[in-house]
């Protein structure tokens, strides 16, 4: 059936099943090839540590940990997560399962990208199998979409994607998009073409809950149907009006959803500091770049910076490379369409973050490569088997072993986040985002004294940054520094005044250099940008207590147990201040449920001891002294405490002794 001519629905799909010789044997060995090697080039990603959006996304999400209804409802702050209710239900499932055991993690994106390299082999084996494309590769067709799927699993510049655990996001797009695609072909190769297609429109719905670049998906499968089915668009929109309809209205819920999180946390769109022109400046030299890395992975970096281009000819070395790319996918849809929808794949799917609309955080990001790549490698395999016949076999086996074991290398990175990061930081020592990327990993790795030295050159290269300000603040008083941190920490909140956390950490220097009323004051000021933030009002429960206000110190620890009660400082807090008004029984049940968020709270178990030695309940005392001595023997409180209790044979009726 040649394209753009009709035949009935029946008997075009008769002819579709006919043309498909394939052995079901020869396709299972090739889907097995794809995940073996895929397992072989990520087999040493398991144990990798969180880093970077990690902590917005997992470690620091409440909204993973209860419940579906909340994982619906992700941050807004603009992490990875925002916007992508999918992705923040797929990592809440994962803490249901596992916690915050990294394997989970990575075992949940590796399988995610091996169904997505799996279906990518699907699509080009169906669509090389289609009449329009029965004369293509002639015997190759299967291990022509076998190679592009291998490849493409194996690439390097796909582990930022699947290794880097907060770029789900990517993956799981990059996988509900290709099931779309490869449902609609897969429709049209079956006699249950209407089962097919409302599996493919699910596929779309769940694409851009995951992530706005599914915006694209009924743009490029009118494109497909039109280049290797129906000849042209209106003859595809006659033949499948109800199709199209309903792949549409998937941008429904799409839009709601971008309409409700807007700038993603002033992080994307429009309006965030960052022109329209300026963006796609920067995003003519990354194209070329993201070229440049599909052919030679080489250098790879987390990090490109976020110094934006304000001159025109800053880019112009690159305008001719980029022009005769799009000059050339325009005339090839014109007069050789099929090669010409490669170049159309890249540069759509690309488009939604690559062209005009700003991402202020990202300039360039080798994750958006993930589905873009599909196509570089497609047209590479074509060329190889079109020239080279059987010995393009050969070079598809140098270039999987070859990728393969820079991915494997790349993961191998990956597990050393500090020296991981220290690449990027050479590759553009000016670049302050690297700076400080690096700094905060030197932070959770308990290496605060090396953290300050690049907080230092973060904030030298973006002096003007509060963010990297209060850093540098956190990092000096983590130190024993308060004050040369107390400049740093007022710098920020003057640069951004409603930056709560800079308000926070001001108030907690505050207070612990005896500042009390100031530190009020900094705290309230923070209250007024998150009024609902447990962690603030527990802040300020804690300084009303050392400023000798009980009554307030209460009303805002109860106000900070009634919006988090898994807040468990919140409990800790309330504990002492029914001490303090007598209700020792109140303040048991506080220390007790503040020990079960975390048994590592030696000083809410030594408060609590203390309270059963006045309810006269010694055993509880001993038991609470001796749990906090046993992690950690040198608290002299609770060894004196310890002593002055009776011994434990001691006479039935022997008076503890109390404070």
């Amino acid at each position: 059936m040649a394209a753009g001519k009709t035949k009935p629905k029946g008997t075009a799909r008769i002819a579709l099943n006919a043309a498909v010789p394939t052995s079901t044997g020869k396709i299972w060995r090739a889907a097995l090839i794809i995940v073996l090697a895929g397992l072989a080039a990520y087999s040493n990603s398991f144990h990798g540590p969180f880093i970077l959006d990690d902590a917005g996304s997992i470690t620091g999400n409440p909204t993973i940990r209860h419940g579906w209804l909340a994982a619906l409802q992700p941050t807004e702050t603009g992490e990875p997560v925002t916007g992508r209710p999918l992705v923040n239900l797929s990592l809440a499932l994962n803490y249901e399962l596992g916690g915050s055991a990294v394997e989970g993690y990575h075992a949940v994106n590796l399988v995610i990208h091996l169904l997505a390299g799996l279906t990518l082999f699907g699509l080009v084996r169906r669509t090389l199998e289609l009449p329009s494309m029965r004369d293509a590769f002639d015997h190759y067709k299967v291990p022509v979409a076998l190679s592009v799927g291998l490849l493409w699993t194996v690439h390097p510049l796909q582990t930022e994607s699947v290794t880097y655990m907060a770029q789900r996001a990517e993956s799981l797009m990059g996988l509900f998009y290709l099931l779309t695609l490869y449902c609609f072909v897969r429709g049209e190769q079956s006699a249950r073409t209407v089962w097919w297609q409302a599996l493919g429109v699910l596929a779309c719905l769940f694409g851009g809950l995951s992530k706005e670049v599914a915006v694209t998906i009924p743009v490029l499968v009118l494109l497909y149907d039109r280049t290797f089915l129906a000849g042209t668009f209106i003859e595809a929109w006659r033949r499948r009006p109800g199709w199209y309809l309903a792949l549409a209205c998937t941008w429904i819920p799409l839009g709601l959803e971008v309409w409700h999180v807007g700038t993603r946390g002033h992080t994307a769109g429009f309006g965030v500091g960052v022109s329209c022109w300026q963006y796609a400046y920067v995003q003519i030299r990354a194209i070329i770049i993201y070229l440049g890395l599909s052919i030679w992975p080489h250098p790879l970096a987390l990090d490109y910076g976020t110094d934006f281009v304000h001159q025109t000819n800053a880019v112009w070395p690159y305008v001719p490379g980029l022009a005769l790319l799009l000059g050339g996918t325009l005339y090839a849809l014109w007069r050789r369409p099929k090669w010409g929808f490669m170049g159309a794949w890249f540069f759509v799917i690309l488009a939604p973050s690559s062209s005009v609309v700003p991402v202020v955080t990202e300039q360039m990001a080798e994750h958006r490569m993930y589905l873009p790549l599909a196509a570089v490698l497609a047209l590479a395999v074509g060329a190889m088997f079109s020239w080279g016949g059987r010995r393009a076999y050969g070079l598809v086996a140098v270039l999987t072993i070859a990728w393969g074991g820079l991915t494997f290398e790349r993961n191998h990175q990956y597990q050393w986040p500090t020296e991981f990061l220290r690449r990027d930081v050479a590759a553009e020592p000016t670049n302050s985002r690297a700076h400080y990327n690096l700094a905060t990993t030197l932070i959770h790795a308990d290496r605060a004294l090396e953290s300050i030295q690049e907080f230092r050159m973060a904030v030298a290269f973006d002096p003007t940054n509060s963010i990297r300000e209060n850093a540098l603040g956190l990092a000096l008083a983590m130190t024993g520094q308060p004050e040369e941190a107390l400049p740093h920490y007022r710098r920020a909140v003057d640069l951004q005044p409603d930056f709560a956390g800079a308000h926070v950490n001001l108030g907690n220097l505050l207070k612990q250099t005896g500042h009390v009323p100031e530190a009020i004051a900094e705290y309230l000021q923070a209250l007024r940008k998150v009024p609902d933030s447990a962690e603030v009002r527990t802040s300020l429960g804690t300084a009303y207590h050392a400023a000798g206000q009980p009554e307030q110190a209460l009303a805002y620890y109860q106000s900070a147990v009634a919006r988090n009660p898994d807040l468990e400082q919140a409990h800790a807090g309330l504990g002492n201040m029914w001490v303090e008004f007598g209700r020792r029984e109140d303040a048991v049940k506080e220390y007790d449920i503040a020990l079960q968020l975390n048994p590592g709270d030696y000083f809410a178990r030594y408060s609590l001891g203390e309270v059963m030695i006045t309810l006269n309940k010694v055993d509880e005392a001993r038991y609470a002294f001796s749990e906090v001595l046993r992690e950690h023997p040198d608290f002299a409180p609770a060894r004196n405490a310890l002593d002055a209790l009776p011994p434990a044979d001691a006479e039935p009726g022997s008076a503890p002794v109390t404070k």
